[in-house]
């Protein structure tokens, strides 16, 4: 499993002269042994060999993330280094911390990111006495995983400094040497013909020439081009001496030439095939040809592939088939891959399959497409859903050139189903049309086995609009729903002809919810989610669907379009998270993201975290959770009530808590900072001991009973049978159905699965791995645009940082979580957790720690509900 190292570029073919010096001095501390004294005669031919040596493990390393996608680590599930144990093993402190920060490895607390431990064993360097820890513990490499940084923990010593990462003086030492030495880029082909060279990127198939052009040239001498398939000969303005000529694309040869090269002749050397595709350079003196190198382009193809031939389009019973053949000419088709554009929504309407997304772009296709699978002969069937109205296809071919279509797939009567209940006895759902014709009538019948069916049931809308939807509640008629249900619906469009049309969908008993839910806890289901009581459902669109995020407001009065401004900021508001399988209901993060496979890698945060699962509370909240299917989460950050005063220092919040002061989850509070954990200790990082094992509810670090973040998410609507368990003010009551906790890890990690189709528009990456841009971080929007901490306030036009109905889950503010990270239990280190990636932007699934006492400006929480 891969670690997390968001915004990494990982180059794919060739290395410029000023990267190759970078990688050379990388690589250059990763071969450094000890504090290595370098003194001030050493010879030239010494820092070339170190160049020459330390290129090739450089070389080595960037090979094996390239094919493993992981750091070359003893472990790949090793955990990250704490910070302690880095800065513990520093040959001078003061320095490595001064060279983190300005690497944007130290935050301005003082904190540190993630950082493993190189094993030299797998970039392949075995026989070095460096970085094997023969010289020390500290005789090793660590990287960091947000911006791949390289210390040497035992230092290098260069005219008494030290040094541990890159630096402009050990560039200055190494840059001339190196400078001198480099003749070639990686990945190139040299071709020499006489005074003449050039430089070709070396792959099978590229849509990039990549040519390197150089010729030393005397008076009288001169230059020319000549392609393949002409006469013409095509001057190339020179100087005496050497010259230089870069053609990345068969444009640049027409701006360089004279006569300029014209189109016509672009595209004939373009028609060519294999060995007669070609370029040839030739030094005249005077009338006289000198030499003559031929650049062999028959890796070279800029023609995409043809567009979709033989297109068929079929409706069978459970699915839709499309049927195409694809071909290119040259390089040959690669692969094809699809997305949904369209879809049927529960209405029987036509929308985005990607909300506000009219058209998908290739690169999209290219690294989150599905991909279909391609016969020798170019025939591809594609299987899509009913639901599914329109795709693009995307056709790559071996020279990475590609062709987009878009095609509709839409059915010509639409009949869908959308399941809301299920139980033993029966069922709810809404079935939906879409026909040009319109609906006159429509029948039901279902059958728990597929060949017995129900008596129907009729409806006669009879109605002209394309689309018609109507919901069937509670439809049982003596059906013993054990295992599986099928749903028959038989329509008639509103023609002269009364056009039929038949659909039968099959569905399992754990795709809904049973209704019998409602109880004295739950007065309501909505949309196969489950009301509690002191809450309803919102009725706005986008807020009232189960896949979105099904909002409730606290209160029994209707929210819709005409209230829902004053709604959302006067009333509580929390957001459904189903849990659909309780075998992964675990703490994992989301570490990365394999584009080829569509697939999200869940990995065990760094150290040694816990959540104890025999508290009672976390007993209730998972027998809670299974029982209905999920829990709710705050919708925002936890903000203070309006005649609250906003803190200003960890004492004033924990104040606040004292004083009975009860968080809120509404839209535009001033959020509640400076807040710590809970634990009433002072800790400082001399003081590591005072934390302990202290919480009498999990015995885990901290004190969950003090004042802070998990005592005030106790508070708002409390478990009263335990109110002097919490130490909670004896005469606090709760009215609704619910119990509100600090967030569990647990609970976090539910959330972000749920979120894991929303994808960041950015850099099409799912939003929980890479979350960059859609959240107030640090780094970017939030000094300046919600620098009073303020919770739901939307980043720019399209609310990026609200995802299923959730703010701020990347950035804002980092979010207490009740999980417990024990560092070194043997000299008193104790963390609890936080959640969200307030410093850098990079993940919604980020997880660091602190000391439960700490509590300053970037500190928040965010309330979990789970039902009684």
């Amino acid at each position: 499993m891969r670690k997390n190292i968001e915004g990494i570029a990982i180059r794919k073919s060739g290395i410029t002269m000023i990267t190759l010096v970078i990688t050379i001095i990388v690589a250059l501390i990763l071969l450094a042994a000890g504090i290595v004294t370098v003194s001030n005669a050493i010879s030239d031919a010494t820092m070339t060999a170190f160049a020459e040596d330390l290129n090739t493990i450089q070389d080595q390393i960037e090979t094996y993330y390239l094919q493993n996608n992981e750091f070359p680590t003893e472990d790949p599930e090793e955990e990250a280094m704490s910070q302690e144990q880095i800065v513990s093993l520093a040959s001078n402190q003061d320095k490595l911390e001064t060279e983190m920060a300005e690497n944007g490895d130290l935050n301005e607390d003082g904190e540190l990111g993630a950082f493993y431990e190189v094993d030299m064993s797998k970039i392949n360097v075995t026989r070095t006495v460096r970085g094997m820890k023969e010289n020390g513990e500290n005789d090793i490499y660590v990287v960091s995983a947000s911006t791949m940084k390289v210390y040497y923990l035992k230092g290098l010593e260069v005219r008494n400094e030290v040094y541990f990462s890159l630096s402009s003086k050990i560039i200055k030492y190494a840059r001339n040497q190196v400078e001198a030495t480099v003749t070639q880029e990686y990945d190139s082909d040299i071709l020499t013909v006489g005074s003449i060279t050039a430089k070709k990127l070396r792959k099978n198939w590229t849509n990039k020439m990549g040519v390197t052009l150089t010729a030393s040239l005397s008076s009288g001498e001169s230059l020319y081009l000549q392609l393949a398939g002409t006469s013409s000969l095509k001057q190339l303005t020179t100087v005496n001496g050497n010259n230089t000529y870069t053609f990345d694309s068969l444009n640049d040869l027409k701006t360089k030439t004279t006569p300029a090269i014209t189109d016509t002749e672009i595209n004939n050397l373009n028609a060519r095939v294999g060995k007669e595709k070609y370029i040839k350079v030739i030094k005249r003196n005077n009338s006289s040809d000198v030499d003559t190198l031929t650049i062999d382009l028959s890796n070279f193809d800029i023609t995409p592939p043809s567009s979709l031939n033989n297109w068929t389009f079929e409706e069978l019973s459970e699915e839709n088939v499309a049927r195409f053949s694809v071909t290119d000419a040259e390089s040959g088709v690669k692969e094809v891959r699809y997305a949904y554009l369209n879809k049927y929504n529960e209405n029987g309407i036509v929308e985005n399959y990607y909300k506000g997304t009219t058209e998908l772009e290739g690169a999209f296709l290219k690294a989150r497409g599905k991909k279909a699978s391609v016969a020798s002969n170019g025939n591809v069937e594609i299987k899509i859903p009913k639901e599914i109205e329109g795709i693009e296809i995307l056709v790559l071919d071996k020279a990475d050139n590609w062709t987009l279509v878009t095609k509709s797939v839409a059915t010509s009567f639409y009949i869908g189903t959308t399941l809301d209940t299920i139980n033993s006895g029966g069922t709810g759902f809404k079935v939906a049309f879409n026909n040009s014709n319109g609906i006159y009538d429509f029948s039901l019948q279902v059958s728990v086995d597929g060949t017995n069916y129900t008596s129907a049931i009729t409806k006669t809308p009879n109605t002209t609009k394309n689309t018609y939807s109507e919901y069937i509640s509670d439809y049982k008629s003596g059906v013993n729903i054990q295992e599986y249900l099928y749903i028959k619906v038989m329509a008639r469009d509103n023609s002269s002809s009364k056009n039929s049309k038949t659909r039968v969908i099959k569905y399992s008993i754990n795709d809904g919810k049973s209704s019998s839910y409602v109880s004295n806890s739950v007065v309501d289901m909505v949309n196969g989610v489950p009301i509690p009581k002191g809450f309803v459902a919102s009725s706005v669109e986008g807020e009232n669907k189960k896949a979105d995020g099904l909002v409730i407001y606290e209160g029994t009065s209707a929210v819709n379009n005409l209230n829902i401004e004053e709604a959302r900021k006067t009333r509580n508001q929390f957001v459904w998270i189903p849990v659909e399988d309780m075998s992964t209901f675990d703490r994992l993060i989301p570490s990365s993201y394999d584009a080829t496979t569509d697939t999200i890698n869940w990995t065990s945060p760094a150290g040694s975290w816990q959540e104890k699962t025999t508290t009672s509370e976390y007993v209730d909240m998972k027998a809670s959770i299974e029982k209905y299917g999920g829990f709710y989460i705050a919708r925002y950050e936890s903000g203070l009530p309006s005649t609250a005063t906003k803190p200003s220092s960890r004492e004033t919040s924990i104040q606040l808590v004292a004083d009975g002061v009860k968080p809120v989850s509404i839209k535009d509070a001033y959020v509640w900072n400076y807040i710590p954990w809970g634990t009433t200790n002072n800790t400082t990082n001399t003081d590591k001991a005072s934390i302990g094992s202290t919480d009498p509810i999990d015995g885990l670090a901290g004190d969950s009973t003090a004042d802070g973040a998990v005592k005030a998410s106790r508070s708002l609507y409390p478990d009263t049978e335990r109110l002097s368990m919490y130490k909670l003010d004896n005469n606090l009551s709760n009215d609704t159905g619910v119990i509100s906790t600090l967030c569990y890890a647990v609970c976090r990690t539910s959330t972000l699965k749920f979120l894991s189709d929303v994808i960041n528009p950015s850099n099409n990456q799912p939003y929980i791995v890479s979350s960059s841009g859609m959240g107030w971080d640090r780094t970017s929007q939030w000094n300046y645009n919600n620098r009073d901490h303020k919770t739901g306030i939307d980043v720019g036009e399209n609310a990026l940082n609200k995802t299923k109905n959730i703010y701020d889950l990347s950035g804002n503010m980092r979010e207490w979580l009740m999980e417990s990270q024990n560092l070194n239990s043997g000299s008193g280190t104790y963390t609890r957790s936080f959640a969200s990636s307030y410093y850098n932007g990079n993940s919604a699934g980020a997880r660091s720690m602190q000391s439960p006492s700490i509590g300053n400006d970037t500190m928040g929480f965010r309330i979990m509900l789970y039902i009684k």
